[in-house]
């Protein structure tokens, strides 16, 4: 009786850290039916040698660093800057491509990734700095994309504070208002911050990127029940739709499933 007791207590143990293992993947199998591999935890796996190995040496010593010198220089790439203003810490205008915002989620998230593996506190700390401003520049209903909230607030309008509704929305009247046209990539950067998100908790076990992540989803929710045209019109370069499926998984929510369907 004793050994099946103790057989089946192990039994369970390894099935809870397979479960674990998954949901702590890049992508989020654990709860799904179809899934016939086990996805291992972010960091699990490491290079020792060879050609990759020195690649990801690069890529962390090197390459994220100076990816950050480039964001953080106004005079070169405005990226960091932007949202800087947006979150109202710093005056200025916008400047730089409007998928600046995505392409600096993306590094983020890059950021995260690397993480997993050094455990790099200098790095830790980076990204706490750099979500702190992305979560102050962020609206109060989801909604961020910095030449628009830019330009809100240098007309004396503060969207932050706006409480549960989708705000801003006037759809193509010029390109400085939110959805203004399909190439200012508003959702193509909402599905990076939403991916980045999620990879920074599985990484950092912190809510801090996710939560804006989560905000970022409930706008798209919202912005499909009352614009679906339009939405449907903006939905360039979809990164938004593997978020989507990447936060139903993460959260369960089914509204979650539904934008990514719809």
């Amino acid at each position: 009786m004793k050994k099946w007791k103790l057989f089946t207590i192990l039994f369970f143990l390894g099935l809870s850290s397979r479960l674990v293992a998954q949901s702590n993947g890049l992508v989020d199998m654990s709860h799904s039916s179809m899934a016939v591999m086990c996805n291992t935890p972010m960091g699990a796996v490491k290079w020792t040698g060879g050609f990759w190995n020195e690649r990801f040496g690069v890529l962390s010593s090197t390459s994220i660093w100076d990816m950050w010198n480039t964001w953080n220089s106004p005079d070169i790439s405005h990226g960091f800057r932007n949202f800087e203003i947006a979150a109202g810490d710093m005056k200025g205008e916008h400047k730089g491509p409007p998928f600046h915002d995505g392409d600096f989620y993306k590094w983020l998230e890059a950021c995260a990734a690397v993480y997993a593996v050094t455990k790099d506190k200098k790095l830790d700390q980076l990204m706490d700095k750099v979500i702190g401003v992305i979560a102050r520049a962020q609206r109060a209903d989801g909604y961020i994309h910095t030449p628009v909230i830019i330009e809100e607030l240098n007309k004396g309008i503060d969207s932050h504070n706006k409480d549960n509704t989708v705000v801003g929305i006037d759809i193509g009247k010029d390109q400085k208002n939110a959805f203004a046209s399909r190439l200012n990539f508003e959702t193509y950067n909402l599905g990076h911050l939403m991916t980045a998100g999620i990879i920074h908790k599985r990484v950092t076990g912190k809510n801090t990127l996710f939560k804006c992540a989560c905000k970022a989803a409930d706008f798209l929710y919202n912005f499909l029940k009352n614009h679906r045209d339009e939405l449907a019109r903006n939905a360039i370069c979809p990164s938004h739709y593997m978020a989507a499926s990447e936060m139903y998984r993460m959260t369960g929510d089914r509204r979650y499933l539904q934008l990514a369907e719809e």
